[in-house]
């Protein structure tokens, strides 16, 4: 009995060892990408503002999410009061770190919702896996 324990064990933890190792042998694209914030009404962060176009709040509806999904933006353009500012994404994965450390905005962040773009040309098709993750809510547009 305890031999047969002893394997079960010994295979889980190699099972847990491989799927480490895979997970680690993933790259992260850390960038550059084009961020930008927009305020929120309090209380409206995270999964309260997942259906909020806040870009469009932010300028009046000159730039919208559909529109950036659709065309990009520049390092540079203005939405409301901040402009999309190039920055890399800490291998931590903290965005308040790349908001604070370009300047867009200082502290805490709370009531934003943050935005990021990359863009990434390939010249031929190819099979890809993209992973996201957010501890609060989360939109992707590919």
């Amino acid at each position: 009995m305890f031999r047969k324990l002893c394997i079960i064990a010994l295979a889980c933890l190699m099972s847990l060892s491989v799927m480490t190792l895979t997970a680690d042998a993933q790259d992260q694209i850390l960038g550059p990408w084009l961020w930008m914030i927009a305020k929120t009404e309090a209380g409206q962060g995270g999964a309260a503002s997942t259906d909020i176009d806040s870009l469009a709040v932010a300028s009046d509806d000159k730039v919208t999410e559909e529109m950036v999904a659709k065309n990009g933006a520049k390092e540079g353009d203005e939405v409301g009061d901040y402009k999309w500012t190039l920055a890399e994404l800490p291998a931590n994965g903290d965005i308040n770190t790349v908001v604070n450390q370009s300047g867009m905005e200082e502290g805490a962040l709370d009531h934003i919702t943050s935005y990021a773009l990359y863009t990434y040309e390939s010249d031929k098709a190819q099979e890809a896996t993209m992973k996201t993750g957010s501890d609060d809510s989360i939109k992707v547009w590919l």
